[in-house]
């Protein structure tokens, strides 16, 4: 096997009673989502290579509450691995 995909996908939805945060401001429910895309592919038995993409969204930005899912972060990543063999 030279090469895979693996794709992550979490979604939660976390719901509060409010009233138990006393005078701060909570929201009764939150959303979440994170998804990550790996890409792997194996040159030889020593060299590997990694390409990536992650995303967080969320649905509190600042402790305002959105209408939809906001994206909070994105990253682009690649990564050589490779064993030195003298």
């Amino acid at each position: 096997m030279r090469s895979f995909v693996r794709l992550i996908t979490q979604y939660s939805v976390v719901r509060r009673n409010a009233g138990l945060f006393g005078s701060k401001e909570t929201a009764d429910k939150t959303r979440d989502l994170f998804n990550q895309l790996l890409f792997s592919y194996k040159l030889n038995p020593q060299t590997a290579l990694h390409v990536g993409y992650t995303d967080d969204r969320t649905d509190v930005l600042d402790g305002i509450l959105a209408d939809g899912l906001i994206q909070t972060s994105r990253t682009f990543f690649a990564k050589i691995g490779y064993a030195w063999v003298p």
